[in-house]
């Protein structure tokens, strides 16, 4: 069955610098401004994900570790690429070499990047857990483009089911994610089309003090955005949105 792709897909992210680990240390980045202004999504390892069980193969059907690399786009590349090599995976592997089986689980990893999406902007866990407590922002994008075309939607199962790059714990079905798999180790700053970015949220708890400096950080990027202001519902637990503006490359702000 064809997959049935949202009118539009979600990121949520921090606005403030976060602390990156830099070699054995700590260093403030402000990711999420460098990413606009350079015009990058960053596709992240698995290994980088908040679910230690992301993309973990099974033991009986993880194969041999030398089948790895000759698999690597069957099992990253997307679904369809994915169920052409599904047969080479039904190899016994012995789970009690788990060194060898350990090896074969990073090197997978090693070989495949990820730019996970929401399907809805108003998800009040997801303002929480990804949208910096609701001081962060979420992006925007048309998802039928065509640089959005091979995104999946994750399915939320009780056990790992195939594809693994597209599966999760039921535990995470809250996120309602989607996501865009490469192969290979590189890239992880990938290009976007920058009209595919139509609109910008600024969680309700958002700095008015920081409104500047987006505006700024989305006119020297070439963006033209529709600016959404997240407000709460009075009396109720929901959200809505009010429109606060728009930006263009020629512009600061249009009422």
């Amino acid at each position: 069955m064809a997959n049935r792709v949202p009118t539009k897909l979600y990121k949520f992210t921090s606005w403030a610098p976060i602390l990156k680990q830099e070699g054995n240390g700590y260093v403030l980045k402000q990711a999420t401004r460098e990413a606009l202004e350079a015009g990058y999504l960053y596709f992240s390892l698995p290994d980088d994900f908040d679910d230690p069980q992301d993309i973990q193969p099974r033991r009986e059907l993880a194969g041999a570790s030398s089948t790895i690399p000759s698999r690597q786009p069957q099992t990253f590349a997307g679904e369809r690429q994915c169920a052409n090599g599904m047969p080479d995976l039904r190899q016994e592997f012995n789970p009690s070499n788990h060194k060898e089986w350990r090896g074969a689980v990073e090197e997978e990893h090693k070989h495949s990047r990820m730019f996970c999406l929401a399907e809805n902007w108003n998800n009040e866990l997801m303002w929480a857990l990804y949208g910096e407590d609701h001081r962060g922002i979420c992006l925007s994008f048309d998802a039928k483009h065509p640089f959005f075309e091979t995104s999946r939607p994750i399915r939320y199962s009780e056990v790992p089911m195939e594809p693994l790059a597209y599966c999760k714990s039921k535990v995470w079905a809250f996120q309602e994610e989607w996501r865009l798999v490469l192969p290979g180790p590189e890239p992880q700053k990938v290009p976007f089309p920058k009209e595919t970015l139509q609109e910008i949220y600024l969680g309700y708890r958002f700095e008015e003090s920081e409104l500047e400096e987006l505006k700024n950080v989305l006119v020297k990027g070439g963006y033209s955005v529709t600016l959404l202001q997240v407000r709460r519902i009075p009396q109720t637990f929901g959200f809505d949105t009010v429109k606060i503006g728009e930006v263009h490359p020629e512009n600061a702000l249009t009422p």
